[in-house]
């Protein structure tokens, strides 16, 4: 029951899903209000769900492949 709350961020990309890809298409680009939430959302359901079954061990391996991922995509981005 608690891996529904994984599907949090997922429905927050559904609804933001629409003034991104308009926002996309007329920019080229996506606005960090929307991406940074995102993250945040992934990242903190994420950390609920494995503190809850007590795995902090897949925790920090998510942790470190989000800062990871983010690092790469800011360092490519400069």
């Amino acid at each position: 029951m608690a891996e529904l709350i994984l599907m949090v961020p997922f429905g927050y990309l559904l609804a933001a899903s629409i003034p991104l890809i308009v926002n996309d298409l007329r920019e080229h680009r996506l606005p960090n209000r929307f991406t940074y939430f995102a993250m945040l959302l992934a990242f903190s359901s994420t950390a609920f769900l494995a503190i809850s079954k007590l795995e902090l061990t897949r925790l920090m391996m998510a942790a470190g492949a989000s800062l990871a991922t983010f690092g790469l995509g800011y360092l490519l981005a400069r």
